[in-house]
């Protein structure tokens, strides 16, 4: 229970000084917003075009394919406003293992996973947060999918083993800089999860489950809404839910077999 306790206040800490960095300047919160904007406007506009010549994609309405965008920012910017900016910060030219900072980081009195994942925050990503939230209840709200109070609250438990999958995906590429110094990899995966902002279902069918087991874009972003919408099976929910759990579990061993590897920057 202390240590729960030492760790809730660990975060508190971390969430705060990093809040503080974002107050020191004001600049970077219009442009934040701006940047929201821009790409709220380009998502909602990109699914006008799509329906302005046809009425429905594979059984997705407008305002269904409107509840996934909002499930996509909203994944993304859970995304930014921690997990992203701490493992990012360990691999690049800028990085602590290129720079040799990991050793401080190696020496702090806490878990290193644990340290690497949750130190650095970007607190203006709760303002995404909210616009997501917004529009997903738009989404819901006018959509003619059925939906119940049980589906709620099992897209809800569902996000958490998207965030895990998440995070199990970013875990691991992260710990490949330990073995490769060069570019960082984590921009793959931004690149590929820009593909969630639509339905994996309206693509081929060879695309869609390249996106949905191979590259589980589908699996973190679409599947939640299917689950709010009533329209995932009992077996694609336990296999998304295996899939977390296995995933991470290679990237907790994964990333303990990368720490074995690292040289201190002094010796």
């Amino acid at each position: 229970m202390k240590t729960v306790k030492f760790y809730r206040k660990l975060i508190k800490v971390f969430f705060m000084t990093s809040l503080q960095g974002d107050i020191a300047f004001r600049a970077d919160f219009a442009a934040k917003l701006f940047n929201t904007v821009i790409m709220l406007s380009g998502s909602i506009g990109g699914i006008l075009i799509m329906f302005s010549v046809h009425k429905s994609f594979n059984g997705w309405g407008f305002y269904d394919m409107l509840a996934v965008t909002g499930t996509f920012m909203l994944i993304q910017s859970l995304k930014e406003l921690f997990i992203s900016p701490s493992l990012s910060s360990i691999s690049g030219m800028d990085g602590e293992l290129w720079t040799g900072g990991f050793d401080y980081t190696l020496l702090k009195p806490v878990s290193t996973r644990f340290y690497i994942s949750i130190r650095h925050w970007s607190p203006m990503a709760v303002f995404d947060i909210i616009i997501s939230i917004i529009l997903l209840l738009i989404s819901l709200f006018e959509s003619e999918s059925p939906k119940t109070i049980g589906s709620t609250a099992a897209f809800l438990a569902y996000l958490l083993v998207a965030l895990l999958i998440l995070y199990s995906l970013m875990l691991l590429l992260a710990s490949a800089a330990f073995w490769y110094l060069g570019t960082p990899l984590l921009w793959i995966l931004n690149s590929l999860m820009a593909l969630g902002r639509y339905p994996v279902k309206i693509y081929p069918v060879l695309f869609r489950n390249l996106l949905t087991w191979i590259i589980p874009v589908g699996v973190i972003i679409t599947l939640p809404v299917e689950i709010l919408l009533g329209r995932a099976s009992a077996i694609e929910i336990a296999g998304g839910v295996v899939l977390g759990l296995i995933l991470y579990a290679v990237a907790v061993m994964f990333f303990k077999a990368s720490l074995k590897r690292y040289s201190s920057a002094s010796s």
